[in-house]
């Protein structure tokens, strides 16, 4: 809510904006209509409650002087009421002088929006709503703990999207329901799970939910069947420790979501910047829960078939030795393998390089664990190399000096493309050379996307 609600019709609500009580006062004793709203449906009140000052008792006990009725729950053309304007913007003083004269906490804005929702969405002081449920108890007055906004959100929703521990921790000790479903079929655990960041906000949620004797369904599920664990583990910066406190509290590492997919299935999707994969098999097997590591999704893909396809060494390895059967497994297709790692013509060399050692390296674990790598295996893997540039080469003078020179440091990085690329495809070759000769592929012209001359054998 911005100041640019204000649309100022009034000498009086002039006088309010820009702090000028002598004209205020004058403005009122001279019986101007402080209820009139201006084009936007302001009132007095919501300058007030806007312009963050300290004016509200004096304009009451002024009103109250005249024997004028002040209307507080007047709202302008958003649906929002002083009190909206004056919690949105930290007006605490103003906020306490409106709900000790009546104003409805539980009035909702067009956005669905209560007193409560304007608090915990401003995630900025929490302060704040412990003042508000403190003045509300003396009153006292009954506030609507769950009332839900127009997407079905909760207060507590809307503190746990935004990571807000002592936000979170309040309304679980003001009665919230950790339960409660979006119109997403979230609870407010699937948010603060999707935020993936603060995994002690997870763990301070099931402490004050047991705390206070309350139920959490760690499993439920949203309209797309996802758990909160799949949000924890739903791409490459998900919290470990998160993962970590989610098994440990009996979330299933085996509920599958409406395309199939386990977490597990998560797990092997994407690369991950931690040891989120370790630690998900580890916690596991810690909290004896068996993993289905054989599990299909719709589209029939095991967790080992995305692990090889997004070329994961350490989920492939760790697949193996929890069990995954070689003999189900399906070798990707180029396609299975392009949809997963994505291309895009200027990815950097360093990127494609990275990737060529990987897809060696997956293809050497799976030989060692049991799967019969084929022929036609090898040609899939060759033609990546060749969907990433590296069987490419142009007859250019700059790339021949590879045949006889080993690439330094600063050839990898030089700002020269043509020296770095050079330096690339020397040890590319070099690095593929066993793969090529171990699988007999000499012709090299079903794998390249362009008519490629010379370099190939010259490199060999």
């Amino acid at each position: 809510m911005q100041n640019t609600e204000v649309r100022v019709i009034t000498t009086l609500q002039m006088a309010l904006f820009f702090g000028d009580w002598e004209e205020a006062e004058q403005q009122l004793r001279m019986g101007t209509d402080a209820n009139l709203p201006n084009s936007e449906g302001m009132t007095s009140l919501h300058v007030i409650g806007l312009a963050v000052h300290e004016w509200a008792d004096t304009f009451f006990r002024i009103m109250a002087e005249l024997h004028r009725r002040v209307k507080v729950n007047i709202p302008n053309k958003k649906g929002r009421t002083p009190l909206h304007l004056a919690l949105a913007n930290d007006n605490r003083k103003v906020a306490e002088a409106l709900l000790r004269r009546h104003a409805d906490p539980n009035f909702a804005d067009h956005d669905g929006y209560t007193a409560l929702h304007v608090i915990c969405k401003r995630d900025k002081d929490q302060g704040l709503l412990k003042e508000f449920f403190k003045i509300v108890k003396e009153i006292p007055t009954s506030v609507r703990i769950n009332a839900r906004d127009k997407k079905g959100n909760t207060p507590l929703h809307l503190a746990a999207a935004g990571g807000s521990l002592i936000l979170v921790e309040l309304l679980l000790k003001n009665q919230a329901d950790p339960n409660s479903r979006n119109k997403e079929g979230s609870t407010p655990l699937h948010l603060i799970c999707k935020r993936r960041v603060n995994g002690g906000l997870v763990n301070q949620f099931f402490k004050v939910a047991l705390d206070m004797d309350l139920e959490v369904r760690i499993n439920a599920q949203d309209k797309r069947g996802n758990s909160p664990l799949h949000l924890a583990l739903a791409d490459r910066c998900c919290n470990e420790y998160m993962v970590r406190v989610l098994l440990t509290k009996d979330a299933d590492p085996n509920v599958a979501n409406e395309q199939g997919q386990t977490p597990l299935h998560l797990v092997c999707s994407r690369y991950h910047k931690d040891n989120t994969a370790y630690e998900f098999f580890n916690s596991c097997k810690f909290e004896k829960k068996p993993l289905e590591v054989d599990a299909k999704d719709k589209k029939g893909r095991t967790p080992l078939q995305l692990a090889v396809a997004n070329l994961l060494m350490e989920e492939v390895n760790l697949l193996s030795n929890y069990g995954a059967d070689p003999s189900k497994f399906v070798f990707p297709s180029e396609h299975d393998f392009r949809q997963a790692l994505g291309y895009r013509e200027d990815d950097d060399l360093s990127i494609k390089g990275d990737r060529v050692s990987r897809a060696l390296q997956v293809l050497e674990i799976l030989e060692e664990r049991g799967y019969k790598v084929d022929r036609g295996d090898a040609m899939t893997i060759g033609k990546l190399f060749g969907v990433w540039g590296f069987l490419e080469i142009e007859e250019d003078p700059a790339n021949v000096w590879c045949k006889d020179t080993e690439p330094t440091y600063s050839d990898f990085h030089s700002s020269d493309e043509s020296i770095k690329k050079a330096a690339y495809m020397r040890w590319f070759y070099t690095t593929t050379r066993e793969f090529f000769q171990k699988w007999r592929i000499h012709n090299l012209e079903p794998l390249r996307k362009k008519t490629i001359k010379k370099l190939y054998i010259l490199c060999l």
